[in-house]
């Protein structure tokens, strides 16, 4: 059965739900999945996200693994607005979670993308402030590994040469946020002189304080390579000092009828029969 914990332990899920507006909404679900489940984990998902593209405001949804043995896993789904995303989350929809493996744990938060001139459009648009930052940074962008077991360089020894996705999440204090967006424009347009191929920034909806950095790189030697670039480093020091980043590397996964990417998951025919196993083991 799938375990949770909350991206932002101080806007849950279910608070964000009091949102109202009607604009789309990015459901972003990030898994810890111990690496014997994984097989199983991608069948539960694919049963879970039949359902879940079949109810009325779901738009797309995307399932992604982190490269070279990371524990990641990754759903992005847009859905019409919160309303829409909130009522798949009803009791009559809780048996597909009990399918997952036990070793599953759901991060899960909602977010709104992020206009950013010249670089993404989106939902929310930022205050520029005339384009000048309310206070300079001392130390600038801190950064924590996202999954500890595959730090992100070590995914740089992936040698695919196929697409890969920058996924950050970045936690930021409220006074900070302005100051943010205007250090992730500065940093995403040097992104996009060096084999970025698109970057969408999104930010959590009801006060929360996330950010998330959604970026496709032509593989991970290309985004290796405009890490090691000289130009790199400063930028970090432009990010506002609370600003902490988790980045970490993935790629898309293909699902019969769900969802295309660049891993082939070879199991996929299998996953009604593999729930009602599921559902019939819990009930006896």
């Amino acid at each position: 059965m799938l375990q949770y914990e909350e991206v932002d332990p101080q806007v849950s899920l279910s608070s964000q739900f009091a949102d109202t507006l009607e604009e789309p909404v990015i459901f972003f679900n990030l898994y810890h999945v111990e690496a014997t489940d994984r097989d199983d984990f991608k069948l539960a998902w694919g049963a879970d996200a039949s359902s879940l593209t079949m109810q009325p405001g779901c738009l797309s949804t995307q399932l992604h693994q982190g490269l070279q043995g990371s524990s990641l896993l990754l759903q992005y789904a847009v859905f019409e607005n919160t309303a829409a995303f909130a009522a798949t989350q009803g009791p009559e929809f809780q048996y597909l979670r009990m399918v997952y493996p036990d070793s599953a744990i759901s991060n899960p938060h909602l977010f709104r993308r992020v206009a950013v001139h010249n670089i993404c459009v989106g939902e929310v648009k930022p205050n520029r402030n005339g384009g000048t930052r309310k206070k300079e940074p001392k130390n600038g962008l801190q950064h924590v590994e996202l999954d500890p077991q595959a730090p992100l360089n070590s995914l740089f020894a992936d040698t695919l040469d196929e697409a890969v996705i920058l996924v950050n999440l970045f936690h930021v204090d409220a006074a900070d946020h302005e100051d943010f967006k205007l250090a992730w424009g500065e940093d995403a347009a040097f992104f996009a002189k060096n084999h970025c191929i698109s970057a969408q920034l999104h930010q959590g909806i009801q006060g929360s304080s996330m950010f998330l950095n959604y970026a496709v790189f032509e593989n991970a030697a290309a985004f290796a390579a405009t890490m090691q670039q000289p130009e790199f480093a400063p930028l970090r020091k432009i990010y506002p000092d609370s600003a902490i980043a988790h980045p970490h590397l993935f790629r898309r996964l293909t699902i019969p009828g769900i969802c295309v990417g660049e891993i082939k998951n070879h199991a996929d025919n299998a996953a009604h029969e593999f729930v009602q196993q599921r559902l019939a083991a819990d009930a006896a």
